[in-house]
């Protein structure tokens, strides 16, 4: 079971549509029909009732609906902790690079208003101690890029 398919599933269930969960997530509505098929022909049952507009969960959409949205903020919960333990880590050694910085965050999402860190080669403040879902990050290129 691939967490992307259980993220497109989650969000076409919320809004009750596969053209605008494709508009959330960026993708194609044709990719969004193959991350639920997959998902239904993994748990080989039907998991919304299609209309010509809109879709909603059937019973055992309902049922995968609250498991998948407890799997997915587990998840989160356990990237969170592994970022800032890395994090932690890198700060042990008293300063990394810009490079390293990025590394650790590739895949972070982002939420709004993010702070922007230019040319980043120090990462240390009071602050890093809090948890980093209180922070919003978001690396520029080394090259001072926006």
């Amino acid at each position: 079971m691939e967490m992307r398919h259980l993220q497109t599933f989650v969000i076409a269930a919320e809004s009750q549509s596969f053209t605008r969960a494709a508009e959330i997530l960026g993708l194609t509505q044709a990719a969004i029909s193959q991350h639920v098929a997959a998902l239904e022909k993994e748990l080989r049952t039907s998991l919304f009732c299609r209309g010509p507009k809109s879709v909603t969960l059937n019973d055992t959409g309902r049922r995968v609906y609250d498991h998948a949205k407890k799997i997915l903020e587990q998840r989160k919960i356990y990237q969170d902790e592994c970022i800032e333990e890395a994090l932690e880590r890198a700060m042990e050694f008293g300063a990394f690079s810009h490079g390293a910085v990025r590394n650790i965050l590739k895949g972070y999402p982002l939420k709004e208003d993010p702070l922007s860190i230019k040319n980043a080669q120090y990462a240390l403040s009071s602050t890093a101690r809090r948890p980093l879902s209180e922070y919003n990050l978001l690396l520029s290129e080394a090259s001072g890029g926006s």
